[in-house]
């Protein structure tokens, strides 16, 4: 199947519906690419410098900082993931 025929709808009904994917997937998915960015760093710096001209130390840069950002989700990601009751206001109740 390609992404010309893909029906949008199959990615908007696990949203509409509730569900969604597990901690545990998530935290695969940050491991795999905490571990491709580790793994393929001197590839990701010449596809940096190829595609935008960013210096090697600039790039790196860009890598420790997605990186980091990766440790905090991988930190948080449970007390992100937690159901949160939002008080609504009497006016726009049913």
């Amino acid at each position: 199947m390609t992404n010309n025929n893909f029906p949008i709808s199959k990615l908007r009904q696990p949203v509409i519906s509730g569900l969604t994917r597990s901690e545990h997937w998530r935290r695969c998915q940050l491991k795999r690419l905490e571990a491709l960015l580790k793994n393929h760093q001197t590839e990701v710096l010449e596809a940096l410098f190829t595609d935008l001209g960013k210096p090697s130390t600039e790039g790196l840069f860009e890598i420790l900082a997605v990186l980091q950002e990766i440790r905090l989700v991988q930190k948080k990601i449970n007390r992100w993931m937690k159901p949160k009751s939002i008080p609504v206001p009497i006016y726009l109740k049913p």
